[in-house]
């Protein structure tokens, strides 16, 4: 990947599928995640996630986020997401802080071209985050229990 052990990250967007992912990888995963953030309407603002750097809380602050960080991840994410108005101004603000910026979530051609004065690093398959894809979503379990 393209993210040194020594680098802080900042993932963003952060919902369900990714933080499956890093639960799952908080002993072995060697990577210093300083923030987690998401949007405040996916219900995650609050939580707290052991990661390899330690206990990690969930915000919808990436403004701030990004002055503690050094690199900023941008993950993909099952949730449709406008690209203009929830991703965009994130990499802009990264790029004007002088952060590195990862980027695993599939873009267009449009997108990525609106990006083209900024050094963004397209990573199409990170080993610690598989291609997220409606078929292979998690699923919230929808059973009735009777008593």
């Amino acid at each position: 990947m393209m993210i040194g052990i020594d680098e802080l990250l900042l993932i963003y967007p952060v919902d369900r599928e990714i933080l499956s992912v890093i639960k799952s990888t908080e002993n072995y995963l060697d990577i210093h995640i300083c923030r987690l953030v998401s949007l405040e309407s996916w219900g995650h603002i609050g939580e707290c996630y052991k990661c390899a750097s330690g206990m990690v809380t969930i915000s919808c602050d990436y403004d701030n986020g990004l002055n503690d960080c050094s690199v900023l991840w941008i993950v993909d994410s099952w949730n449709e997401l406008d690209f203009k108005l929830f991703i965009e101004p994130v990499i802009r603000l990264a790029a004007k802080k002088g952060k590195r910026i990862v980027c695993s979530r599939e873009l267009t051609s449009s997108e990525k071209e609106s990006l083209t004065n900024l050094e963004v690093v397209y990573v199409e398959y990170p080993l610690f985050a598989p291609k997220i894809t409606r078929d292979d979503r998690i699923q919230e379990i929808k059973t009735p229990v009777y008593i």
